[in-house]
């Protein structure tokens, strides 16, 4: 071997290396936020990561019609979250994010009171960071009696102490848009959340910037990150940028026939682990593909002579994502959920000291 050969693989080798590196560089992205629900694959992700988390977000905790709360955090993930000093903010929700129930609490100053008193005394008796109100598909007319909601357990929280935050769904404007379907999203998900009147009452919103496209929608991208940055700037004009935790799916989208009856036969979108996305993938013959513009790999594969769509969450997705917490100086990440990901995302991330 010539010298100059040797040297051309060296450099060849290191310029693969330098290339790796860029891809996973390890960023500081500020306050990094992890959610998990009940499955025992949350929980282990949780256990093998939780260096990386700052807060751990368990969504365990419901409300009924008349402000009764239960459910709890699972004891392991107290033990781990103790043993990593990470920050307990369990998420509390309206279960199966049920509309009129909600509407009953929103309209009964009782049930509120009593809601807000046991989330202090949990607070106080675990020893939580704080709680994070997840209250989804909030009709637009009950948006104010929502903020109200909000701002009474913020008043009680933070007067001894405790941290709050609250997960909000994303938008690009107040305007619903051409379609039924993006009124139907604007009046019962979109429209619900006052971001200038919620901003100013939390410690910090994670803006949940995912589900662009659903179950209900055509196939499409988890959250294409020309969306994304769009509904960034948008909520930017009314929460500073130090409150603005940046959402980031873990997960990936599959879009198949659904076939219940004759006369029901739809497209349907669920959600994937990243495993499974391979593995559907690979099964079938797909080939991943970069959009970039979208910023992440999708899929279209022919099954049974129909086609199948994925679009992937991936490490790659993660770190482009990352970006935009860079770009807008963000107060950090709010991920969802732990269990779904791409192993790979963790290398893009400090361990905390």
């Amino acid at each position: 071997m010539n010298q100059r050969f040797f040297f051309r693989i060296i450099f060849a080798f290191f310029a693969v290396f330098v290339s790796v590196s860029v891809i996973f560089a390890q960023q500081n992205v500020g306050e990094r936020i992890f959610y998990v629900d009940g499955s025992e694959d949350s929980f282990r992700s949780f256990e093998r990561n939780a260096q990386y988390v700052d807060i751990i977000g368990p969504q365990c905790l419901k409300v009924d019609e008349d402000g009764v709360v239960w459910g709890g955090v699972d004891k392991r993930i107290t033990a781990v979250a103790k043993k990593h000093n990470v920050k307990i903010m369990p998420l509390i929700v309206n279960p199966g994010f049920n509309l009129e129930m909600l509407h009953k609490v929103l309209t009964s100053r009782e049930a509120q009171e009593r809601c807000v008193s046991t989330l202090l005394d949990l607070c106080r008796k675990e020893g939580w960071y704080g709680i994070q109100y997840d209250f989804e598909n909030i009709h637009v007319s009950d948006r104010d009696l929502f903020t109200a909601f909000f701002k009474r357990a913020a008043d009680s929280l933070k007067k001894y102490g405790f941290s709050i935050s609250i997960a909000i769904v994303p938008r690009a404007s107040d305007y619903a848009g051409l379609g039924d379907y993006q009124k139907w999203m604007y009046e019962y998900w979109r429209g619900g959340y006052d971001y200038k009147a919620l901003g100013a009452i939390a410690d910090f919103v994670s803006f949940m910037s995912y589900d662009q496209h659903t179950r209900r929608t055509s196939p499409g991208p988890v959250a294409g990150y020309a969306w994304m940055e769009r509904c960034l700037t948008y909520v930017l004009q009314q929460v500073p940028r130090e409150k603005v935790s940046l959402g980031l799916a873990l997960y990936s989208d599959y879009w198949f026939p659904s076939f219940t009856n004759p006369q029901t036969v739809t497209a349907w979108g669920r959600s994937l682990n990243y495993p499974d996305a391979i593995s559907i993938t690979e099964s079938n013959g797909g080939r991943m593909e970069w959009n970039e513009r979208d910023k992440m790999y999708y899929t279209v594969f022919e099954r049974d002579d129909i086609y199948e769509h994925i679009y992937f969450e991936d490490a790659r997705s993660f770190q482009a994502r990352l970006e935009l917490v860079k770009k807008y100086n963000l107060r950090g990440i709010s991920c969802w959920r732990l269990g779904q990901e791409d192993p790979a995302v963790f290398k893009g991330l400090q361990a905390r000291k």
